[in-house]
């Protein structure tokens, strides 16, 4: 195959390993969702699992970087910071209409570093 494409060995070597990850993830069905409900804000992303109850919330940081990835961190009561896998978030302002219609309160970063 590599000589129908003309292409040198190791050229496909490095793009087929940088397609592992990927394929794994296919075959092993990795999911990621984000859950919030009146009672708690619960997030899955492979086997890694957080559930946090809506009173220990203080503040949602909502975070959108210069590449126009998203990230969210969610500060508790206790000073702790949880950050909530990136696979995880839905696009847009989804998360702002739900955080906004449960009274967490929240604040949006534009363009963070």
């Amino acid at each position: 195959m590599v000589f129908l494409l003309e292409t040198s060995t190791w050229i496909v070597a490095v793009l087929a390993v940088l397609t592992l990850p990927a394929i794994l993830d296919a075959l092993r069905d990795v999911r990621a969702r984000l859950t919030l409900t009146d009672l708690a804000l619960a997030w899955q992303s492979g086997r890694r699992e957080q559930m946090v109850p809506l009173g220990r919330i203080d503040e949602v940081t909502l975070s959108t970087s210069l590449d126009f990835s998203q990230r969210a961190t969610v500060r508790l009561t206790t000073g702790e910071k949880l950050r909530i896998p990136p696979e995880c978030l839905p696009g847009g302002r989804l998360l702002d209409a739900e955080l906004d219609a449960r009274s967490i309160p929240y604040r949006r970063n534009l363009f963070s570093f």
